[in-house]
C-alpha cells in the first residue's frame, strides 16, 4: 500500500512540475507574440511615414 501512495504522490507531483511549464511556456509564447505584433506594426508605420516624405 505504501509502495502505491509513493507512487501516486509522484505523478502528482510530476503532473504539477508539467503544469507549471506549460504555463511559463503560454506566458513566453504570449509575451513573444505581443513582441512581434508591436514590431510589425511599428515597421508598417515606420515605412509609412517614410513613403510620404
Amino acid at each position: 500500500m505504501g509502495k502505491w501512495v509513493a507512487i501516486l504522490l509522484a505523478a502528482i507531483v510530476a503532473l504539477a512540475i508539467v503544469g507549471f511549464l506549460v504555463d511559463a511556456a503560454r506566458a513566453i509564447a504570449g509575451f513573444l507574440l505581443v513582441l512581434c505584433l508591436i514590431g510589425l506594426a511599428a515597421q508598417f508605420f515606420w515605412n509609412r511615414a517614410r513613403k510620404s516624405d
